[in-house]
């Protein structure tokens, strides 16, 4: 381990399995605390491999196209989809921990993660683990047969041998208690940020409430598309969903059987200009969602001065709720409906929360975030060199 903890520098070494932007949430995470945290005059380095976390290798060019301006090196990684395998980044990370003050982990149940874990446990570095809501008992459900091996052989040795577990509020803290004790967790809040850039031609012409993310299962765009097949009863404006996943065929065939033709449009994943334009330009943000650790896409929506509908399973819909930015709706096509038509068919109670997106925007920063991991890590770092303080202060 460096001694730039004693200039007070430290060195992040950042582990991800993936950090395609078409992964969303996690992927975003680890680009914007790593474009952060030298600004704060730290180290930063992501190391990674080229595999979506679907399993697809990716545009490892276009990818690393996005984050120029970052230390970042990627590896070839193969294998079936639980199980790739990056004996590259093995090897790197058996160089690169040595120089690191700490490794922020991300993610669980991957290669990345346990290697990354075994090698800074080799090199006495401290390590901590940001689960990005895989261990809440949502996620758990999933594929518990495969988990339950990873966490007998792996899994259980790694958190409990962690510098400690990074939450994104109170109730994942709450939602992981019976795995990680609470004196054992750093709550550090995300951020969001939508980029200047713009397009020079609209995307469309007619208003549109939006959908950003993957389309998969517990997004539920199922009972987004239901609930739109009302909402255009009384609304002449089009949904669109940007975004790509295993569902994304089967939603489009529903659309093609439900609504009107044109009423609906698929984008496909989209990033930079593109998307910041549809983000700003939308009556309104709809996420209606069966479980969301964070959820950046509403909180660029925020950012963006758009007012949101959400589900409370959504961990942002306590902001939303906090500044009366959009509707909170129960998970049934009626409710997610009536919310929709409520922001787009009253264009008073649209502005309300459109300034209410905006006076939520502060609380939504990256610099924020990486605040607040400066400290963590500092006092990460400071307990692993003297544990007798650690054990004092608790």
């Amino acid at each position: 381990m460096t001694d730039t903890n004693s200039l007070g520098v430290l060195g992040v070494l950042h582990v991800s399995a993936t950090v395609a932007l078409r992964d969303g949430g996690p992927s975003v995470v680890v680009a914007e605390l790593a474009r952060e945290l030298p600004r704060r005059g730290h180290r930063a380095k992501i190391l990674t491999t080229d595999l979506e976390g679907d399993g697809r290798v990716h545009d490892r060019n276009a990818t690393l196209r996005t984050m120029s301006d970052l230390d970042v090196e990627m590896f070839r990684a193969r294998g079936p989809r639980r199980f790739t395998v990056s004996f590259g980044l093995w090897r790197a990370l058996r160089t690169q921990v040595t120089s690191s003050d700490v490794v922020h982990i991300h993610g669980i149940y991957t290669f990345s993660s346990w290697v990354a874990a075994r090698e800074a446990r080799r090199a006495g570095v401290p390590y901590l683990v940001q689960p990005h809501g895989s261990l809440e008992h949502y996620h758990r459900r999933k594929s518990r047969a495969v988990k339950s091996v990873f966490d007998a052989l792996v899994g259980r040795q790694m958190l409990r041998q962690a510098a400690g577990v990074v939450c994104t509020a109170e109730s994942e803290v709450r939602a992981i208690a019976d795995l990680v004790p609470v004196d054992r967790t750093h709550i550090v809040p995300l951020g969001a940020a939508v980029c200047a850039g713009d397009l020079e031609k609209p995307v469309l012409r007619d208003p549109y409430v939006l959908f950003l993310g993957r389309v998969t299962a517990k997004k539920r765009v199922d009972l987004l598309l239901d609930a739109w097949a009302e909402v255009v009863r009384d609304w002449h404006g089009t949904l669109v969903i940007a975004g790509e996943g295993e569902l994304l065929a089967q939603m489009k065939a529903q659309a093609a059987r439900a609504l009107p033709p044109g009423r609906v449009v698929f984008l496909g994943h989209v990033e930079g200009a593109l998307k910041s334009w549809l983000l700003r330009n939308a009556s309104a943000f709809v996420l209606a969602s069966e479980n969301e650790n964070f959820a950046i896409s509403v909180a660029e929506s925020l950012v963006a001065g758009v007012p949101v509908v959400v589900t409370p399973q959504v961990e942002m819909s306590t902001v939303v709720g906090r500044y009366l930015a959009g509707e909170i709706v129960e998970l049934h096509a009626p409710a997610i409906a009536a919310g929709i038509r409520r922001l787009v068919c009253d264009p008073d109670h649209r502005s309300r929360c459109a300034e209410g997106a905006k006076a939520a925007a502060s609380e939504l920063s990256w610099a924020n975030t990486a605040a607040a991991a400066e400290g963590m890590y500092t006092t990460v770092t400071q307990e692993w060199r003297n544990p007798h303080v650690a054990l004092n202060a608790r």
